[in-house]
């Protein structure tokens, strides 16, 4: 090219740069002709594909939540109107922000929560509306993470996009603050391994992701769970020193949360890991959360069984296809894998931190808790993904029986998520029905709740003694459902 002249030079290095702009560079020549010519036509069909099967989803939960949301107090969120008063008329009220929650220090969340109240009037339809705003943020993270590490199966967002808005986490979508806590914590958990896989391009993104993973860990418990997985990020010779910035970040958000942490006691521990079995059920139970059949003994099928058994099947994909993923890449060196493996994990530990915690208070059942469907997302959305990734990878064209299995597994887990897109929408749509029923019947009572029977009340909260004490404060205030009868 040296002996030709300056503008043939010139139009050559246009033509490469021009190829190399639109084709991935060192892949075979047929598959580039291939995708020169059919990748202006199919490309824009994929596009107009994907943003109606994220778009319908996202839309069709907010009208969810417009239609069942009410804008009253439940269960839980009793707890925090001594802390909104206090925020609202002066007194001391910082100490407070760090009071265990059960078995939680959820800071940030309160920090929204006191923030949205005041701007709201403590109107909590804005905080299953600022919920499902976070969960949108989560969506699109996730988005970013498959554009990276699997760009040929950037289809697979859509059924992400279905089982993140499924109508099975009525609970969640429906409560209040308890819907900014767990998106919260599901966004800097999303957040912390987005951050975590781009330390291999620039280490200064060890600081988002120790900070993300710092919110995450003082939002909800099982926020402390990505300090765990987020080692597997620190393979390379290079971001093996970014370890000496995370492993006291690791150690010093432990510390802190558990310095006085008095959740778990030593009975209900045992009564938990006492009973292998049930704990056992528990986890697998959770697992397959995701296909919920809550409801289902009116037909004959015990729910915690099917659940277990598809937790199971679930399981038994994820190590079948970690196993086949790890020998064909292993040589490759690739690392693609990581972030979605670190999902399943958590997915995984949250369904063990759960049955260490509600196993001997509540009993297996509670398993099926509409809200721990976004936690038990964690394990099937990774599962796909990799079992996606392992069915690609162009070894295993040369071994028949194994690309079999893999895409098996594929059918069985597409089969799995169509079921739960279906079947959890349509339960979810039920149970929000009767939720909606509870809060509406319990809110009319609490309107006037001196005067309302206990057993009236109680649909909002246990102890009404506590309720008419606290209710009063949100009248006097005019806060919450008592702001629209003020003038």
């Amino acid at each position: 090219m040296a002996f030709l002249p300056t503008n043939l030079v010139k139009t050559e290095r246009r033509r490469k740069l021009a190829v190399h702009k639109f084709l991935p560079i060192n892949v075979d020549p047929i598959q580039n002709r291939y995708q020169a010519y059919f990748g202006t036509v199919a490309i824009r069909p994929l596009k107009s594909l994907i943003i109606i099967g994220v778009a319908t989803p996202a839309l069709s939960s907010l009208i969810f939540i417009l239609q069942f949301g009410i804008n009253s107090v439940y269960l839980d969120e009793w707890e925090l109107v001594p802390l909104l008063k206090s925020s609202l008329t002066g007194q001391p009220w910082l100490q407070d922000l760090f009071v265990q929650s059960n078995e939680h220090h959820p800071v940030f969340p309160h920090l929204i929560f006191l923030g949205l109240a005041y701007l709201t009037s403590y109107n909590v339809i804005y905080e299953m509306l600022l919920g499902w705003a976070l969960l949108g943020i989560v969506l699109f993270v996730l988005w970013r993470l498959v554009l990276q590490t699997f760009p040929e199966g950037k289809w697979i967002i859509i059924p992400i996009a279905w089982l993140a808005y499924s109508f099975s986490q009525y609970e969640t979508f429906l409560w209040g603050e308890p819907s900014i806590a767990w998106y919260l914590t599901i966004l800097m958990i999303v957040l912390t391994i987005y951050f975590l896989n781009k330390i291999k391009d620039s280490s200064l993104f060890i600081i988002p992701a120790i900070i993300c993973g710092f919110v995450a860990s003082f939002s909800l418990i099982v926020g402390l769970s990505v300090w765990l997985v987020g080692f597997f990020s620190f393979k390379n010779r290079s971001s093996l020193k970014l370890l000496l910035l995370y492993v006291p970040s690791a150690i010093m958000s432990f510390v802190l949360f558990f310095n006085g942490w008095t959740g778990l006691t030593v009975d209900q521990a045992r009564t938990s890991i006492g009973n292998p079995l049930g704990f056992l059920t528990f986890v697998l139970a959770f697992l397959g959360n995701a296909v919920r059949i809550r409801g289902a003994e009116n037909y004959g099928i015990n729910a915690i069984n099917f659940s277990s058994y598809v937790g199971m099947v679930i399981l038994g994909i994820f190590l079948v296809t970690i196993f086949l993923y790890r020998h064909y890449h292993v040589k490759d060196g690739s690392k693609n894998i990581v972030p979605w493996l670190q999902l399943a994990i958590l997915g995984l530990l949250f369904g063990i931190i759960a049955a260490g915690g509600r196993l001997g208070l509540f009993g297996v059942d509670m398993a099926l808790s509409s809200r721990y469907v976004p936690l038990s997302n964690f394990f099937l959305i990774g599962t796909l993904v990799i079992a996606l990734m392992t069915l690609t990878h162009d070894r295993l064209k040369n071994t028949p029986r194994n690309r079999k299995i893999v895409k098996i597994s594929i059918i069985v887990l597409l089969v799995l998520v169509c079921f739960d897109i279906i079947l959890g929408n349509i339960v979810g749509l039920l149970g929000a029905v009767m939720f909606h029923e509870k809060i509406a019947t319990g809110t009319s009572c609490l309107l006037n709740f001196e005067s309302s029977s206990d057993n009236c009340l109680q649909k909002l909260y246990p102890n009404t003694d506590i309720l008419k004490e606290r209710a009063k404060i949100l009248r006097d205030l005019c806060l919450g459902p008592f702001a629209s009868s003020c003038k």
